[in-house]
């Protein structure tokens, strides 16, 4: 199918292609030649930190050394230092102003994190963003075609205080809400932004609002957000036609609600069927709903899939509350090309000690290979590690494809048996599991054997023994240490709902996960 834009031609639509035409080619010209990227994204990174609190005496003198001699850091390094800053109100990490601190739920330690995103030039605004503008880019030119407005954006939208000195505080999924410029929100956001403000708002007007307009695109980072979301709009329909037909209005500082005729003919004939409406019935136009589809965020994808109709599914770039870090082509191939031109990466060899010594540039990653990522960023994060585990699958002209497989923390063990968490989730699909957030798979009580934990009211989502069965399938060591009883077979045990264990899944828009370090020490 020839490329074309769907956008609507007006001035505001021009400008916003322009600009993602642009992020298409600056992402083109560092693939082609990701080491002058990398030369040149470290010059604006140094001119950028070498100002600040936290890196003056190393960065600041007449000529900065090379990124190669600097030590790697973990957040830890970093925890004092913007702590005080939050407080003050100051960048520990940058001469520039903080703009907005992005708050991560700890994935890896289960503490808060918070990250400094800066005011930058408009120039430096392409360079963070550069990844996704050419994602968005390459969507709307991509065959099958995807048109790119207006599309229903999920956020996490958990309330947080603004810093003492008056900075907003949220996630980065909020970040984009709140900083995108008023027209762009009006044209491309099928959700006003004042819907995103606070978790219990979102959960009973964001449908509303959602169905009042035909969508193009969803976009969400896990398909359980997407779930959920689509199945509160079927549940709480009926009490939303009063406000679609005009008979009521939602409560200040909501937007009031005004639905076209044929708008609202096309949500009755939805509605009125037998069965269940999908996600293409209530929004015809929709062409694609965009998610992570790979290791953990697989195994949500089957309760999500009798909803799409129509829509195609997907995947969205890897990234994190610290940057965004590839760029999907929908070419059919495994993994996305590194965008070396956003941000600074460097790998870690799987089975190399993290040391700075034994990082290599991402040019050099070999296809089949499992390496650690360590990011730099204009936001004064340097050779930071994320604690990721990615997969070099090939590359795209000379950046590499990578595929995220795991987080460090998130690995299986019993005795010597070590099962990665992308690994379970395959697994975990082969023998049946749909996704329905109901399990975790950790060590036993008695700690000689793998153990699946499922809630109490929900039954047993899947077979002990056909999850032992397909451990010795995948796993040498795990069926060796099975046979030589190193290890027992696979248990079992029912938790009821108010256990702890659940607790991280209250969270709104909380991520997929699905391995339990350890067991829980009253269910012994």
């Amino acid at each position: 199918m020839p490329a074309r834009s769907v956008l609507p031609v007006s001035g505001a639509s021009a400008i916003l292609r322009l600009s993602m035409g642009r992020g298409w080619r600056a992402f083109e010209a560092a693939a082609r030649d990701p080491e002058r990227a990398h030369r040149d994204l470290w010059a604006e990174i140094v001119a950028e930190c070498r100002g600040s609190p936290m890196w003056k005496a190393r960065l600041g003198g007449a000529e900065a050394p090379p990124l190669a001699e600097l030590p790697i850091t973990e957040y830890e390094d970093y925890r004092p230092a913007i702590e005080k800053a939050f407080a003050e109100g100051h960048s520990p990490t940058t001469a520039a102003p903080v703009k907005y601190w992005a708050s991560s739920s700890g994935t890896t330690a289960g503490k808060l994190k918070l990250f400094p995103y800066i005011a930058t030039s408009a120039r430096q605004g392409h360079i963070v963003a550069g990844a996704y503008e050419a994602a968005m880019y390459r969507l709307s030119v991509a065959a099958p075609h995807v048109p790119l407005g207006p599309m229903l954006s999920f956020a996490n939208v958990a309330y947080r205080p603004p810093s003492p000195s008056g900075v907003p505080v949220g996630s980065a999924t909020s970040y984009y809400q709140r900083f995108m410029p008023a027209w762009a929100h009006r044209m491309l956001q099928a959700i006003p932004w004042e819907v995103y403000e606070r978790s219990e708002m979102w959960n009973e007007w964001a449908p509303l609002y959602a169905a009042v307009r035909n969508v193009s695109l969803a976009r969400a980072l896990s398909a359980g957000w997407v779930t959920a979301f689509f199945e509160n709009l079927l549940e709480r329909m009926d009490g939303y036609w009063p406000y679609l037909e005009g008979r009521a209005q939602p409560p200040p500082p909501l937007p009031p609600v005004k639905v076209s005729r044929r708008r609202l003919r096309r949500l009755r004939k939805a509605f009125r069927r037998d069965a269940p409406p999908t996600m293409t019935d209530v929004w015809p136009t929709l062409a694609a709903v965009l998610c992570w589809t790979s290791a953990s965020s697989a195994a949500q994808v089957p309760r999500l899939e009798p909803h799409l109709g129509r829509a195609a599914l997907l995947d969205t770039p890897y990234a994190c509350t610290e940057g965004v870090l590839t760029v999907p082509l929908h070419d059919g191939e495994e993994g996305h090309p590194l965008h070396p031109g956003a941000n600074l990466v460097e790998l870690l060899p799987e089975d190399a000690e993290p040391d700075a010594a034994n990082l290599v540039p991402p040019w050099r990653a070999e296809p089949g290979r499992r390496y650690e990522v360590f990011l730099t960023t204009l936001s004064g994060l340097i050779r930071y590690r994320l604690h990721d585990v990615v997969q070099c699958t090939g590359h795209y002209h000379g950046a590499p494809r990578l595929a995220f497989c795991c987080k460090t923390a998130f690995l299986l063990k019993v005795t010597s048996a070590i099962i990665p968490e992308n690994l379970l989730v395959s697994l975990l699909l082969e023998i049946g599991y749909r996704g329905q957030d109901d399990l975790l798979v950790g060590p036993s009580p008695s700690g000689g054997a793998f153990a699946i934990y499922h809630r109490e009211a929900s039954g047993q989502p899947v077979g002990a023994d056909a999850l032992d069965q397909a451990l010795r399938r995948a796993s040498r060591l795990y069926d060796h240490e099975r046979t030589r009883g190193l290890l027992g077979p696979v248990e079992t045990h029912a938790v009821p709902d108010a256990h702890p264990m659940w607790d991280w899944r209250k969270r709104p828009l909380a991520k997929s996960r699905y391995i339990l370090q350890e067991a829980p020490k009253d269910l012994a």
